[in-house]
């Protein structure tokens, strides 16, 4: 009978773990928490494999807590947030994150937090949190936006919104609520906001440019880019594709002869190939003004052909020996 009942217990036991490994329901993942914890968010992850979340404590603070690829906790920092802006309920928290970029700053990432009031449809109010993070330092910097009213001033937070720039600084589209909602959604979703503003990493302002929101063309968080200068980067698609761009925020800018895309390299037509193959770029660098890539060449069916590895100046995308 002792037998039996051990069976069970041990039964009931490995049941409930089962469960704490998995989603809740509620698109809340499962994150170790600590005895005080009264919910954590979903989490987010870089290439490095760290995982950033924000956990509410019983203690009625916002922590942010960021784990490394074995699940060691490496960062645990307390957000300047009120109680009272912290929402009751982890469904109310949205996170992004704007990965470390290798050739920006290899430990520095951008984690933005919205945190939604309980009482939304009666009241739009929200924080926006945006915190600069480096994680071999762990030097943590941070902004806040309180949004009340339409006319208060908040950024875009969908994804690729938020850019790690040039000199490490981040560019972030900011503007009314009513503009960056303008064709609804919530937290910037579809409207690209009325101004763009470059932060350094401690927050103060390297530059502020108004933006004509329907006609600017502002750079995204791709996965693959090289900022050049202020108002520059190239761009390296997968599949083969360079291109320089460079903002462009108006429609009379453009009308003075200011094109968004510089000049652009396709590898897949610069090498001759047939019409059916393909190409995967597997590593770009920029050096001394000379952009260097190595791709490989597929054929129609998929087999491995060639590798290539070809430079190109910086200036003005031609060949180099």
């Amino acid at each position: 009978m002792k037998r039996i009942d051990f069976i069970l217990i041990l039964c009931l036991v490995l049941a409930t773990l089962g469960a704490c490994n998995k989603d809740n329901g509620a698109g809340i993942s499962v994150i170790p928490t600590e005895d005080s914890d009264i919910w954590v968010s979903t989490e987010r992850m870089d290439a490095a494999g760290n995982h950033y979340y924000v956990a509410y404590t019983a203690f009625h603070t916002l922590e942010l807590r960021i784990r490394d690829r074995q699940g060691e906790e490496i960062i645990s920092h307390t957000c300047g947030v009120e109680p009272s802006e912290i929402p009751a309920y982890a469904s109310n928290v949205f996170l992004n994150l704007v990965v470390p970029n290798r050739f920006i700053g290899a430990d520095d990432a951008t984690l933005s937090i919205a945190l939604y009031s309980d009482e939304a449809e009666l009241r739009p109010q929200y924080v926006q949190l945006l915190l600069n993070i480096n994680v071999q330092t762990k030097k943590i910097y941070s902004k806040k936006y309180t949004i009340t009213s339409p006319a208060d001033f908040a950024y875009k937070a969908s994804e690729g919104a938020l850019v790690q720039w040039y000199q490490n600084t981040l560019l972030v589209k900011e503007g009314r609520d009513v503009e960056l909602n303008a064709h609804g959604g919530m937290l910037g979703e579809n409207g690209p906001g009325s101004v763009l503003v470059c932060y350094e990493r401690d927050f103060t302002e390297r530059y502020r440019l108004p933006i004509d929101a329907g006609q600017s063309y502002l750079p995204i968080a791709r996965d693959n880019y090289i900022p050049l200068n202020d108002f520059e980067a190239i761009y390296f698609r997968g599949d083969g594709l360079i291109s320089r761009e460079r903002m462009v925020l108006s429609a009379s800018e453009e009308a003075r002869g200011k094109r968004p895309v510089v000049w652009q390299i396709d590898l897949r037509r610069h090498s001759k190939m047939p019409v059916d193959y393909t190409v995967k770029l597997n590593h770009y660098d920029l050096r001394n003004g000379i952009v260097e890539t190595q791709y490989a060449i597929f054929d129609k069916t998929g087999r491995f052909v060639k590798m290539l590895q070809k430079n190109w100046n910086v200036e003005n995308g031609y060949p180099q020996p």
